[in-house]
């Protein structure tokens, strides 16, 4: 049984519109949301318990300390 991957999205405009759209469109793939900024994407990654974050944001440099504030046990 093939089981569905969740995914979050963070970047911003087109890039985002494009790559969500046809993520969505996969079997298997449920795109759980997505937000513009690092900052306004932590609380909802925390949250939602996604399998794969894509970040698409140009300049963003994110840390090992970044990263574990949204781990998961």
């Amino acid at each position: 049984m093939i089981q569905t991957k969740r995914i979050f999205f963070v970047g911003l405009g087109l890039l985002q519109d494009v790559v969500v759209r046809m993520l969505g469109e996969q079997p298997h793939v449920e795109i759980i949301g997505s937000a513009q900024t690092w900052e306004a994407a932590k609380s909802q990654i925390a949250a939602s318990t996604p399998n794969v974050v894509i970040m698409a944001q140009q300049g963003q440099e994110l840390s090992e300390a970044d990263l574990q504030e949204i781990s998961h046990p």
